[in-house]
């Protein structure tokens, strides 16, 4: 039993609890029925699975590339709407 302390942001505390929640990442076994109208890019796959792992997407303090007004978090949220 080796212990390990790990120092986390409220937001990671909060995405990593709700990671856990039984059948959270079934979305990573699901297959795209394009007739149906759910395709999914490998863009889009990729980005859905860089925020489930946490990984930064952008730096911080982009622009919002859709209203170029905002900035955004690491995370491409809106950390301030205008």
């Amino acid at each position: 039993d080796m212990e390990v302390d790990f120092v986390m942001t409220k937001r990671q505390k909060i995405v990593f609890g709700c990671l856990k929640a039984a059948n959270a990442q079934d979305f990573l076994l699901a297959i795209t029925i394009d007739r149906l109208g759910q395709p999914i890019s490998p863009v889009e796959y990729c980005t859905i699975l860089r925020c489930c792992l946490m990984i930064l997407l952008i730096p911080k303090d982009d622009v919002c590339p859709a209203c170029l007004k905002a900035c955004l978090d690491t995370f491409v949220e809106h950390a301030n709407s205008l």
